[in-house]
């Protein structure tokens, strides 16, 4: 395995072998570490995942799963310190990256997947609360499927909608006295 990971690093581009050499990528990483509170070993497997990724061991587009499930984070968490990676210590080897993997996309191209799996659009939004997708009535133990029971709202706009249609009358009262005026003593 040792003589593998010698292969590889040989043949990696002199940037990436610059980068993996540098105190830089440890001093970024330990930043991250203590930016979003990992552990000691979660910071040894995010910088197992980086150097594969730098490798060229596992894909760059396999980047935010590798961390999600070597940490044992969230999947925002990953994408938070996915994005910190990238732009403290992939971007600037980016290109070498991309030779190593024979990836086509361009970087716009890899732009716009990142900043729509960070920031969903607009559109895709609105969609979704405009078009809420239908909940599945809830199934009991047995597995039987509970009935939808009449909500009262229905019950109660037929009854408002029953006496909309009537008149209205008020009974008439007669007053002696004004209701409104305060007695004097």
């Amino acid at each position: 395995m040792d003589k593998e990971l010698q292969t590889r690093f040989d043949g990696l581009p002199t940037d990436i072998q610059a980068a993996m050499g540098s105190t830089h990528v440890v001093e970024k990483l330990q930043a991250l570490g203590q930016k979003y509170s990992l552990h000691l070993d979660q910071l040894g497997q995010l910088e197992t995942c980086v150097t594969k990724t730098m490798l060229g061991i596992d894909k760059t587009s396999d980047f935010i799963e590798n961390i999600e499930e070597n940490l044992q984070i969230s999947t925002e968490d990953a994408i938070n310190i996915a994005t910190d990676v990238n732009i403290s210590i992939f971007l600037p080897i980016r290109d070498s990256l991309m030779k190593i993997q024979g990836e086509t996309e361009t970087k716009t191209n890899i732009a716009a997947k990142e900043s729509e799996a960070v920031n969903p659009q607009k559109e895709d939004i609105l969609a979704e609360i405009e078009n809420p997708t239908p909940v599945q009535p809830p199934i009991s133990s047995a597995g039987v499927v509970i009935p939808k029971v009449p909500q009262a709202t229905t019950v109660a706009h037929e009854f408002i909608a029953g006496k909309m249609n009537e008149p209205v009358s008020l009974p008439a009262q007669k007053y002696s006295a004004d209701p409104y005026r305060e007695p004097l003593a």
